[in-house]
């Protein structure tokens, strides 16, 4: 018996209405991490900035606690012996001529022993005024004698036993002039080592007064 089957096509197509979306899926495992990339190179170096402005000075801090005194230094080494004292030098106040004209004029000197002449020294200063002697003139200067005064005289001196007789080459005016000797033994000269020309050396080592 045979049976005829009929064949049927049927055509389908994409044009029809879409569907809703669908529920979002889990989300799945989160992968391994990459490897690290190069570093980059360095960018290029920025210009320097201005100044900024001084900012205001803070208060000024307590003064802190005053440290502990430290140990004693080490004691030095004794300095050498200083020059003789002046017990043994004897000299006179600041002394006026007699009142004139003079050549020459002696002064009495009693500590004036042969043995300061023979062996000490013998010094004599003259002060130089100008308009009258001490606080009544100007003072010229100091000088050891013999020199050559401010007023034209050449004054020097000579020593005899108990004496200095004071001599210059022309007139000395009273009224110009005041003198004043010192005597130092022989003992006492040889450890000074000092410039009898500088009166102010001389007074300051024996501690003169003017």
């Amino acid at each position: 018996m045979l049976v005829a089957l009929g064949l049927y096509t049927v055509s389908c197509t994409k044009e029809g209405d879409v569907g809703p979306q669908g529920e979002q899926g889990t989300q799945g495992e989160q992968g391994e991490k990459g490897d690290t990339g190069p570093r980059g190179t360095n960018g290029a170096k920025g210009d320097r900035g201005d100044t900024g402005p001084r900012g205001a000075t803070g208060p000024k801090g307590d003064k802190g606690d005053r440290g502990a005194t430290g140990p004693a230094g080490p004691r030095g080494a004794t300095g050498p012996q200083g020059p003789a004292g002046s017990v043994n030098v004897t000299y006179s106040g600041w002394l006026n001529m007699p009142q004139g004209e003079w050549e020459e004029f002696t002064i009495n000197v009693p500590q004036l022993t042969q043995d300061i002449a023979d062996k000490g020294v013998v010094a004599v200063y003259a002060k130089v005024y100008k308009g009258g002697s001490g606080s009544t003139g100007t003072l010229l200067g100091t000088y050891k004698l013999p020199f050559n005064s401010p007023h034209g005289e050449y004054i020097e001196f000579s020593i005899a036993k108990s004496a200095i007789r004071v001599m210059s080459r022309g007139t000395m005016v009273a009224a110009d002039y005041q003198f004043r000797y010192v005597l130092i033994p022989g003992s006492v000269a040889a450890t000074l080592g000092l410039n009898l020309q500088d009166y102010g050396s001389v007074k300051a080592m024996f501690s003169m007064v003017d």
